[in-house]
């Protein structure tokens, strides 16, 4: 097991935070994992991945572990499906390739994301209509307190929207080594998540082929549209979508309509496009954060010294590679309180705060 000391986060982070840590242990395969319960791991601990949804507001005075394990095995088939298991350490855009290139059906319109598959199933990541909840069979995790391994179901993960039970109760107690995916061998192609500025995925499917569309067809579409959405990662420190889309009762909805007329919004159980979306049997709705932050509130494209709001999308924070996790921090609540005063509606973090 690699050991590092006192080292600079800066390059383990998307945001590009240059916050040091003071223990970095690097997991490359299982027999680490038994050397590590003779490792005092008291104190504070976070369990990385590519850090590509965490804000490190300060140094880190305790242990970081990331798995760097990356196999991906097919564990069963049937005439229907194919499950497969991915190690946490794989990269999450790896997998949806491997889907894809394997014309299997699931997780291809959550191309792009940047991320590793264990985190991927922390914040129970999702895109344009498709949730990793959705194919999750289960996980291996590894307990720290005992040592021992223990397989969850995807009941037992607690899955909810950008959330899951290892991001809550059970955080930092567990660390994901494995998750099982469950592959359509059939794929039927889901282009039905629609947004006012971009329209559908299958808009921009027929913009750029015919039908029958494949996998490959709805990855080149979606990326289309990501890279009209997301910064350059290269260019700007950025963790995405900063903040959650609010959920909020038809009530609530109203009022905030006073305050955006033509505010994006959505059903809660089924992400995508509805012509008339009231008449869905819930009493909730989301809505579309970035709308307000831009329409609503001018926010889109603002800065504060070295951290602003993305000039295409509101809802993502970017940094141009200089900004300290205070100033992002700070950034962050301001807007969140802008919007509370706003709209009456919390705003709350995608974005984990260490």
């Amino acid at each position: 097991m690699k050991h590092l000391s006192n080292i600079s986060l800066k390059d383990h982070n998307t945001l590009k935070i240059n916050a040091s840590c003071s223990n970095f242990y690097v997991i490359e395969n299982k027999n680490d994992l038994s050397e590590m319960i003779k490792i005092n791991l008291g104190g504070s601990r976070h369990v990385l991945g590519a850090g590509a949804n965490v804000l490190f507001k300060s140094d880190f005075k305790g242990t970081i572990l990331q798995i760097v394990m990356n196999k991906i095995s097919v564990l069963k088939e049937s005439t229907k499906h194919v499950e497969v298991e991915a190690d946490a350490g794989v990269v999450w855009n790896d997998l949806v390739e491997w889907s894809v290139n394997n014309n299997l059906g699931g997780i291809e319109n959550m191309t792009s994301i940047p991320g590793l598959v264990g985190a991927a199933a922390v914040g129970n990541i999702a895109a344009y209509g498709q949730n990793i909840s959705d194919v999750c069979v289960g996980l291996t995790a590894y307990e720290f307190e005992t040592g021992r391994f223990k397989n969850f179901s995807s009941q037992e993960c607690g899955f909810s929207y950008r959330e899951s039970i290892f991001k809550n109760e059970l955080n930092d107690k567990y660390l994901i080594l494995s998750v099982i995916v469950r592959f359509n061998k059939n794929p039927e192609i889901n282009s039905e998540y629609w947004s006012k500025k971009h329209g559908s995925v299958g808009d921009v499917l027929k913009d750029n082929g015919k039908p029958p569309y494949t996998l490959r067809n709805v990855v080149d579409a979606i990326i289309k549209i990501r890279r009209s959405k997301f910064p350059d990662m290269n260019e700007f420190g950025t963790a995405g979508s900063f903040f959650k889309n609010p959920l909020v009762s038809k009530g609530e909805l109203e009022s905030i309509r006073k305050l955006v007329p033509n505010v994006q919004y959505y059903p809660v159980e089924a992400l995508h496009y509805v012509d008339n979306l009231l008449s869905v049997d819930s009493d909730f709705v989301k809505i579309a954060a970035g709308d307000i932050l831009d329409n609503g509130m001018g926010y889109k494209g603002k800065w504060s010294g070295n951290v602003g709001l993305y000039k295409n999308h509101a809802l993502v924070l970017v940094t141009n590679g200089e900004a300290t996790g205070e100033e992002v921090d700070e950034f962050a609540k301001k807007v969140s309180e802008d919007f509370y005063k706003f709209c009456s509606v919390n705003l709350e973090r995608e974005v984990v705060t260490i």
